[in-house]
């Protein structure tokens, strides 16, 4: 793509960034910004835009968190895998009464322990598992969306886990 085109896109994009919704964080800005049908390259550019806009240091504002036990970790449930590009999403249910869930750790791993194969088109398969950390706020009983971007390939079967959770308890 030549130069004066892909910095057409950045604009367009930086600019639908800021004409709509103010985001919320990171994930919310690649949500609501990324669309069916863009380019990697266009993925890329809204994925450098949200980090600029969001900060690293910016996704961890409390580090106050308590770890979730086994017992509430266990009652978070939902659905998650590839959207476009490099952009994985999904969604976590917190089946707890008393916990906020703030953050989550995802482990996806190779199914069947298909290590050192390539697929059809040659790219490589995952040998180890991956962890994922996502900024997330869930409140009791109630669901909420995310998107996290990683180094997997999509072609690749997977199993996918909350391995650790944080957040505020109740009182």
């Amino acid at each position: 793509m030549n130069k004066p085109r892909t910095a057409a896109i950045a604009f367009a994009i930086c600019c639908s960034i800021a004409c709509e919704r103010e985001p919320a964080d990171f994930n919310d800005c690649i949500l609501h910004t990324v669309k069916s049908g863009m380019s990697e390259r266009a993925v890329q550019v809204v994925t450098r835009a949200c980090r600029e806009k969001f900060p690293e240091e910016e996704d961890h504002p409390n580090k106050a968190l308590a770890r979730l036990p086994d017992e509430a970790r266990n009652k978070l449930t939902g659905h998650f895998g590839p959207q476009i590009g490099s952009t994985w999403g999904g969604n976590i249910y917190n089946a707890n009464e008393d916990w906020t869930v703030e953050e989550v750790t995802l482990l996806i791993t190779p199914q069947n322990n298909m290590f050192d194969q390539t697929t059809d088109m040659g790219d490589m398969i995952a040998e180890q598992p991956e962890r994922y950390w996502v900024s997330i706020r869930v409140p009791p009983l109630s669901s909420s969306e995310f998107s996290i971007s990683v180094n997997w390939n999509a072609s690749q079967a997977f199993d996918w886990t909350i391995a650790a959770a944080k957040g505020i308890k109740s009182p």
